[in-house]
């Protein structure tokens, strides 16, 4: 683990829960840039969805886009118009995002690798980083 990232937990009860948990994180001044993980392009497109409503700056990659739709998407991100990144496990892989300042796993992760690699993209050359999970009283059966 990195001694640079503060990693927390956070119970949510019901899966609605969740939702509400991004948009107090967010109310409570959880500083952009954000990478938001979740497993599939399905909830990637509900959440962004949802956060746009909400105002945030919010955009997503998954593989229901198209390659030059997710390279503008990064671009946008690195560009700093783009507040927080939803994106799904397979897609984020091999994308280097810089000065990344919160992950948040949406969903929980379905490895200890998977989490790892989430979390790795926060907390680099020497910048603090903060990584939340959110879940559910259904992940304790998974």
């Amino acid at each position: 683990a990195n001694s640079d990232v503060e990693q927390s937990l956070m119970f949510v009860g019901q899966e609605e829960g969740k939702l509400l948990a991004v948009r107090q994180l967010f109310q409570r001044g959880l500083k952009p840039p954000c990478v938001i993980f979740v497993q599939s392009k399905e909830r990637a497109r509900a959440l962004f969805g949802e956060l746009m409503y909400d105002g945030i700056n919010v955009d997503a990659i998954h593989a229901g886009r198209s390659r030059a739709a997710r390279d503008e998407s990064v671009a946008k991100f690195r560009r700093g118009e783009t507040w927080a990144l939803i994106c799904t496990d397979l897609v984020a892989r091999g994308v280097d995002f810089k000065a990344v300042n919160a992950v948040i796993n949406y969903d929980v992760p379905a490895s200890g690798v998977t989490y790892v690699h989430r979390v790795g993209r926060t907390g680099r050359a020497g910048r603090r980083g903060k990584a939340v999970t959110l879940f559910t009283e259904a992940d304790f059966d998974t």
